[in-house]
């Protein structure tokens, strides 16, 4: 099963915004274990580049902890999508976040997607 997260964040991110594109404490609550996620997929367009980073917090979001290095992603090519895909089955709750670069986004559109399968999409 695939379930479908709305992105809740800023509609186009400018100069080092910091925005939220998946947050489990916010998206499940009680963690990731009640909803069978092995899988966040987020699919993203973006004019501009930026970094995403993920974290793990196991007491519900009172702490978070950085799991994979910072991730530089380019501008998406016209059409196109970058595609990101974690495996987070392990963690209670999971979050990623976007670091806008320096120029504002004329473009971003973010589908974010859980799913109950291990297998990494294609």
């Amino acid at each position: 099963m695939i379930t479908h997260v709305a992105y809740a964040g800023k509609a186009l991110p400018d100069n080092a915004d910091v925005v939220s594109l998946f947050d489990s404490t916010v998206s499940c609550p009680g963690g990731l274990n009640q909803y069978a996620t092995h899988r966040v997929v987020v699919d993203l367009q973006n004019s501009q580049s930026g970094t995403l980073k993920a974290y793990q917090s196991p007491d519900s979001g009172v702490n978070w902890y950085q799991v994979v290095p910072d991730q530089a992603v380019a501008a998406s090519a016209a059409n196109d999508v970058n595609i990101n895909d974690w495996c987070v089955e392990q963690y209670k709750d999971w979050k990623v976040t976007w670091t806008n670069g320096a120029t504002i986004q004329t473009v971003f559109r973010v589908n974010v997607c859980m799913v109950d399968q291990r297998n990494v999409a294609t």
